[in-house]
């Protein structure tokens, strides 16, 4: 079977360096935000072009943490009692950590819908959120824009999980349009959020994230927030909660990040071989990549899975139930949503083998197979 995700290859090939981190945090004695975490930090910081980085406990803690910091507290509530009515603007065809984090952060939701290519398309100007969420589905940022460009939106949160390329922090702030954005807002409220999660492409040994921003007073309130809100040892001053980095994973993202520009440019050549068989079977248009995900839209999604199990090719979807249609959905608040191209999205996409461990002969393996069987798939239509 032609794997969709070696990673235990790539911890094989990590392990040197994996216990060389560990021994060196081992030997320090310092286990929580100590020195690894504070220079991967900086680290971070400069690979993705941000002035800020916080560590922390995991990417739905980074996207939580985030968007609690952009709530802001009701003025009229001696008690910090934060806003009911924070509004968040997102797409439906992410991660349910999208969503869940920006319902634990006290948001409500609203959705808009995507482009054919899966990602966020213009917001319409009578749908201003306090904060857009606007997701890099696959490590691919969407352009922001607004089809009303009298309104400017103050705060937007970018979701890049699966974004971690050099410099992905400065082409998100690049992807929006200034005429749409306020660029004082922006630069004064605004910050994305990272997973480290194993099988992204810099991947701890478990559970991590980062928020970064450029904005010293988003950040220092993260800082307090993951850590019980403390502003000084003792002194509580915000409503914060544990999401710490441990310095193993620290110390372990940083060995790994020294590799990452060379591995991504090892998923760009694989990118490249999937892009040049689909050239030749005519799917051009249904391979939507990033350098976390290759994934395929066929119409006959099952069929097409089955058929690649079949001939030793594993498969994933990347994901198959819209936020909206999620079961614990189940109060008609959102049954009324209207997102006609997420819903086809959804019910379409395949997600193919593909890591820097991935083997060229795997991926031509794979991606002949899924031209055969969409090709067989396209003709069986045409034949209907």
């Amino acid at each position: 079977m032609i794997p969709f995700n070696p990673v235990a290859r790539g911890l094989a090939e990590d392990a040197g360096l994996i216990r060389n981190a560990v021994d060196r945090v081992i030997k320090s004695g310092k286990l929580i935000l100590g020195p690894e975490v504070e220079a991967f930090e900086r680290e971070w910081a400069e690979w993705v072009g941000a002035r800020h980085c916080i560590g922390v406990a995991s990417g739905t803690e980074a996207l939580t943490l985030g968007l609690y910091a952009m709530n802001v507290p009701d003025p009229m509530k001696p008690d910090r009692v934060y806003r009911s009515d924070f509004q968040v603007m997102t797409v439906a065809n992410s991660s349910p950590a999208t969503v869940n984090a920006a319902v634990a952060a006290g948001a409500y939701m609203d959705y808009t819908d995507v482009a054919p290519d899966g990602l966020l398309r213009a917001v319409s100007g009578d749908k201003m959120p306090d904060v857009l969420l606007p997701v890099a589905l696959y490590g691919r940022l969407p352009q922001l824009r607004g089809t009303d460009q009298e309104l400017a939106l103050g705060s937007c949160f970018w979701d890049l999980a699966q974004a971690h390329h050099q410099g992905a922090w400065r082409d998100a702030l690049a992807c929006t349009d200034p005429e749409w954005f306020d660029p004082g807002s922006m630069g004064r409220c605004c910050a994305a959020a990272f997973s480290f999660y194993p099988t992204k492409p810099l991947g701890a040994l478990g559970d991590a994230g980062a928020v970064v921003t450029d904005d010293p007073d988003i950040a220092d309130r993260i800082r307090r927030l993951r850590n019980y809100g403390f502003g000084e040892r003792d002194r509580v001053v915000d409503h914060g909660w544990n999401s710490r980095m441990d310095e193993i994973q620290a110390a372990i993202l940083r060995e790994r990040l020294r590799l990452l520009a060379g591995r991504n440019a090892r998923r760009k050549e694989l990118i490249a071989l999937y892009a040049d068989e689909a050239n030749r079977g005519g799917w051009a248009d249904r391979i939507h990549a990033g350098l976390h995900i290759v994934a395929v839209r066929v119409p006959r999604r099952d069929e097409f899975r089955a058929a690649l199990s079949d001939v030793e090719v594993e498969t994933l979807v990347h994901y198959s139930i819209p936020a909206h249609k999620q079961p614990y959905r189940d109060d008609g608040e959102y049954e009324t949503c209207d997102l006609p191209e997420t819903e086809r999205w959804c019910s379409e996409t395949v997600s193919l083998p593909f890591s820097c461990w991935t083997t060229d002969e795997e991926a031509r393996v794979a991606a002949k197979a899924v031209s055969r069987i969409m090709i067989a798939q396209m003709e069986a239509r045409e034949s209907e």
